[in-house]
């Protein structure tokens, strides 16, 4: 039987929820849990525990989260204390613990103004600049004003779109956008 690790209580001693074993890596401004089958928390860092409180699972409110989790991809809003950006993956191996399915990784907009493309990036594992072409596309920009509004030319801006393509699974412009517009809507 798996031993259970309580986050340290504050000083007026009221535990601020239980979670097995040990925490993971602080990720400077992101929670990391990772998740079994039926979203419970095998583990999470202590940002992540701290918006989670005592739930010893991650809340699937929603149609959109409940269709993320099931297929293991997709991001959501998860209205808690504060509104959160949850990205989920499918378990990596390196958080390979016995009966993990999924890791999500939370962010609080209100704290990241470049929360979009933080969610983007993990969601697709884009860089930095590819982020925000993406970003400008699904505002329905077109190459030309993406390389205006970054001042990159318009070729790179090409290169970079190429990129993107075959990290998201598309091959043009429009599906880019709609499948931005269908895995984020909330923040567009």
């Amino acid at each position: 039987m798996r031993g259970t690790h309580r986050a340290e209580a504050p000083d007026d001693g009221e535990a601020s929820g239980a979670f097995p074993g040990p925490g993971l890596v602080e990720l400077g401004g992101d929670g990391l849990l990772v998740l079994d089958r039926g979203a419970r928390v095998l583990r999470g860092n202590a940002l992540a525990r701290g918006w989670l409180g005592a739930r010893e699972r991650l809340p699937l409110t929603t149609r959109q989260a409940r269709e993320a989790f099931e297929r293991r991809s997709g991001a959501f809003v998860l209205e808690l204390e504060r509104e959160l950006v949850v990205v989920l993956r499918a378990s990596a191996r390196r958080y390979a613990l016995e009966g993990a399915v999924a890791v999500a990784f939370l962010s609080d907009p209100a704290q990241r103004p470049e929360g979009l493309r933080a969610v983007l990036r993990s969601l697709w594992d884009l860089t930095i600049v590819e982020s925000r072409v993406t970003e400008l596309a699904a505002q329905g920009r077109s190459p030309a004003e993406i390389g205006e509004a970054l001042s990159i030319a318009r070729s790179t801006v090409h290169v970079h779109l190429r990129s993107i393509y075959r990290k998201t699974g598309v091959r043009r412009h429009y599906e880019l956008v709609a499948k931005v517009w269908r895995s984020l809507p909330r923040w567009l």
